[in-house]
């Protein structure tokens, strides 16, 4: 339903590197990853930061 809007969805990539990684206490590995709670949100907040969302509602708005 979006594509036929001309919305598109960009997606943040979360996750490993394709590397051995280190290994460690697992809420120490997910911090230094950016997989903790606060990773993932401060990932979110600035992929919205340097994205306009407002016109992604303009373009279902105006259906």
């Amino acid at each position: 339903c979006l594509a036929a809007h001309d919305v598109h969805c960009p997606i943040i990539h979360l996750g490993l590197p394709d590397v051995v990684t280190e290994q460690g206490e697992h809420q120490q590995l997910l911090a230094e990853y950016g997989l903790s709670t606060a990773g993932i949100i401060q990932a979110v907040d600035g992929h919205f930061a340097s994205h306009d969302s407002s016109s992604v509602v303009a373009k279902l708005g105006s259906r």
